[in-house]
């Protein structure tokens, strides 16, 4: 073989190596540029909580949700008002828009009120709660009578069933994210949905696919809820 033959052979050999490490080299920056977005963004997550002035954890009973008296009830086409005793803040580090608090009664999507909120500021960003008109998420509500209108006996049964709260917000990135608070003093008072989840936690795909076919096969569900899993 020729010194030129032998120069050709080498010089292949060390163009392919240098190819391979330049690719490994740019997959390695990806990675870390991947890396520093993902932290950048955590680092503008917000975090929405109801806050209650005594310890909720340590409630027999957590009793925040309840009816106004019968002068000052407010029941009417698809919506009603309830109090909700407590603190709406946002404990993260960057801003929380579309803010909406939903609860679900006896864990059915039929029994589903929602209210929204403006924006809430980083960093203890909060608003009073107390009294709040709330829309069911479904004209199929069982919440509803005729004409769409709110049952009183449903209204005054509501807050002594099993209810959980659920915090829906956006970051500035546009990911969604979930709070949820649940009446039942066996579980924790706040858990956290992972960003983007698709449902709300505490609830499972198949309970959300079951809930759904019902929900179709008798009514349109509210496309205005940021909880409306198309």
């Amino acid at each position: 073989m020729s010194l030129l033959s032998i120069a050709t052979f080498l010089l292949a050999g060390f163009t392919a190596w240098m190819a391979k490490a330049t690719s490994g080299l740019a997959k390695s920056n990806k990675k870390i540029i991947e890396q520093n977005e993902r932290h950048h963004m955590d680092d503008a997550r917000p975090i929405v909580i109801v806050e209650h002035n005594d310890n909720i954890e340590q409630y027999d009973t957590r009793s925040i949700v309840s009816t106004i008296e019968e002068s000052g009830a407010n029941l009417g086409n698809n919506y009603a008002t309830f109090s909700v005793n407590g603190l709406l803040r946002n404990i993260g580090v960057g801003i929380a828009l579309d803010v909406t608090l939903m609860i679900r009664f006896e864990k059915s999507s039929r029994k589903e009120i929602i209210a929204e909120f403006p924006p809430l500021e980083a960093a203890s960003g909060s608003r009073q709660l107390g009294t709040i008109e709330f829309h069911t998420t479904t004209l199929n509500s069982d919440f509803l009578g005729q004409n769409n209108r709110f049952k009183r006996e449903e209204y005054q049964s509501a807050p002594g069933q099993l209810w959980e709260i659920y915090i829906s917000y956006k970051d500035i990135y546009g990911r969604l994210f979930y709070t949820k608070h649940p009446k039942n003093p066996q579980e924790r008072w706040t858990s956290l949905g992972e960003p983007e989840c698709g449902i709300p936690p505490g609830k499972s795909k198949e309970e959300i696919s079951r809930e759904l076919d019902l929900c179709r096969t008798s009514s349109q569900c509210h496309s205005g809820s940021p909880f409306h899993y198309d």
